[in-house]
């Protein structure tokens, strides 16, 4: 493909929507780990723009750079995204949820006593 052609038209819908996918979590990734740089006051729409940028960045990368560059580029970058989406998820937000679960059934023992 040469750069200039129109990849867009050469995508395939199942090959569109996995880009998309690919590009939304890593976006989401990258976005999270950076707001761990930034100042904890900033406002949202500074976090829209850095979340805009990423994006347009990694669709770009990921429509016209073929190669290994394209490939360790998005290789590096979802692994982040993942690694900082699954820190969330399952290291701060399961024993929330997990406690939650325990409180209820301990209130619930006690009320039967």
């Amino acid at each position: 493909m040469e750069f200039g052609s129109n990849p867009v038209m050469e995508l395939t819908l199942s090959k569109l929507l996995e880009n998309c996918i690919f590009i939304a979590i890593e976006t989401i990734g990258v976005t999270q780990f950076l707001k761990n740089f930034i100042k904890k006051d900033c406002s949202t729409r500074r976090y829209a723009v850095l979340s805009l940028l990423w994006c347009i960045l990694s669709a770009i990368v990921v429509i016209y750079i073929d190669g290994w560059w394209a490939l360790i580029f998005n290789v590096c970058f979802l692994s982040l995204a993942l690694t900082q989406i699954c820190y969330e998820v399952i290291v701060q937000a399961l024993p929330k949820f997990i406690g939650g679960i325990l409180d209820n059934v301990i209130s619930q023992a006690a009320k039967e006593k």
